[in-house]
């Protein structure tokens, strides 16, 4: 079997120390964004580290999250004052993706952190929205339409024939 090399992708968030929302607010907001989303345990963005795992648009996954000091701000980022860093890794599925984005982009808006996309682009919280948005709208739109099969109602009255022909010395009378 084939592993999975692959580096895993990742999104950082800068920002200020103790600027975590609570979990239920930040569930509230991010379903405002997209109502299909939901952690499949709880979480604590301040103590918990590891995989967390989640599920969005019917798909279940989840993205490696961790929350700690910076250890080296950015240049473009020195003397805003955000000394803690939290991060989203993931490896290949885009719904992971999706799940570290809605969660860093929501602390983001909140914390007034500035998040550090994958090709290193820095986002602002008035950025993040937008952002956010259109990762949604590429995941959706990757996403194959389940297909409803329309069921087809059986004849009653070709089943019963049928039942009744079977049954040794039965007749079927019409």
């Amino acid at each position: 079997s084939k592993t999975n090399t692959r580096m895993p992708t990742t999104i950082s968030l800068y920002l200020p120390a103790d600027c975590l929302p609570d979990v239920q607010t930040m569930l509230r907001q991010i379903r405002a964004v997209e109502p299909t989303f939901s952690f499949a345990k709880g979480f604590d963005p301040a103590s918990d580290s590891g995989w967390v795992p989640c599920s969005v648009i019917d798909t279940e996954c989840g993205f490696g999250w961790t929350y700690a000091p910076c250890g080296k701000e950015r240049e473009e980022l020195q003397g805003q004052h955000l000394g803690f860093v939290a991060t989203g890794s993931y490896r290949s599925c885009p719904a992971d993706g999706i799940c570290a984005a809605l969660v860093l982009g929501q602390v983001a808006v909140c914390s007034g952190g500035v998040i550090e996309k994958p090709d290193c682009d820095l986002l602002y919280p008035g950025e993040v929205g937008e952002w956010v948005n259109t990762q949604l709208v590429a995941l959706k739109a990757s996403k194959p339409k389940q297909r409803t099969r329309k069921r087809v109602q059986p004849d009653a009255e070709a089943l019963i024939t049928e039942a009744l022909a079977a049954l040794p010395g039965a007749r079927v009378l019409k």
